[in-house]
């Protein structure tokens, strides 16, 4: 058996090392071999049973992810789970060296010797030696594929639910720029009313600094009046016109104050 720690180097060789695994006949073994060597349990562990170790870890995993239907789990009373979390979500890649390939010449003694290639039944009265691909090897390497083919399906709904979530987002933020751009556009009309109401403010202004020239001047009239009126030479008459005029002028003042505390106001 296998330490705590080589368990954990074990998992992050094969992940950082997983160039080696190409699918290809005895490359799952040869590759086992080299992590093995790297590790120094050469003479411990045959590269069969590495790498049913590893499906092993794997499957155990997926149950914990994906338990059967009305089965209830707990993964992280696995001890293994967040190792192999991180094995199977890529966050362990690059967490161990890079280790190449069994240098040429390498000899098998010094590795446990895997099963012996199996032979085939007869057939026809002859006696047919089974291949030298080990079935039990290829069938590993497609459990292998198979675990890493779910496991792709796995991060392709992660992808596609974080895609959904980021067009709901975006979507969010297109409809806060449309109401954005319709503030922006409701107060632009509401400075130019503004504008507007500025000017006409200002033309009854200019209209009540006339006004008021228009009462000086009339002011000025009146006092001519009563200054003839003092003198004698208009008479009655003279009298009688100074008064409507007083009367006017105040008439006319106390209308142009009403006017401009209304003009303040607005």
């Amino acid at each position: 058996s296998v330490s705590e720690y080589e368990t954990m180097d074990f998992v992050k060789l094969r992940v950082s090392n997983r160039y080696m695994f190409t699918g290809r006949r005895n490359a799952s073994r040869l590759a086992w071999r080299a992590i093995l060597k790297h590790m120094g349990l050469q003479g411990k562990m045959t590269a069969s049973q590495a790498m049913k170790k590893w499906e092993n870890l794997k499957k155990r995993y997926k149950v914990a992810i994906y338990p059967p239907p009305g089965v209830q789990v707990f993964p992280h009373s696995w001890r293994w789970y967040d190792l192999m979390s991180d094995a199977m979500e890529g966050r362990l890649a690059g967490s161990a060296p890079i280790i190449g390939p069994l240098p040429p010449g390498t000899s098998d003694s010094d590795f446990l010797p895997d099963a012996r290639p199996r032979k085939r039944s007869m057939i026809g009265g002859i006696g047919v030696m089974g291949m030298h691909c080990d079935l039990d090897e290829m069938d590993t390497e497609r459990a292998t594929l198979e675990t890493e083919r779910a496991a792709l399906e796995g991060e392709r709904e992660v992808m596609g639910r974080e895609r959904m979530a980021l067009e709901r987002e975006q979507a969010g933020l297109e409809r806060e720029m449309a109401n954005l751009d319709r503030e922006r556009a409701q107060l632009e009309r509401e400075k130019a009313a503004v504008e507007r109401e500025r000017g006409l403010i200002e033309k009854e202004k200019a209209q009540v600094a006339r006004d008021r020239l228009a009462v000086d001047r009339d002011r000025v009239l009146l006092a001519e009046g009563r200054a003839a009126e003092e003198n004698g030479a208009e008479g009655q008459s003279c009298k009688t016109g100074g008064q409507r005029v007083v009367g006017s002028l105040e008439r006319t003042e106390r209308f142009l104050k009403m006017f401009e505390k209304l003009v303040e106001r607005m």
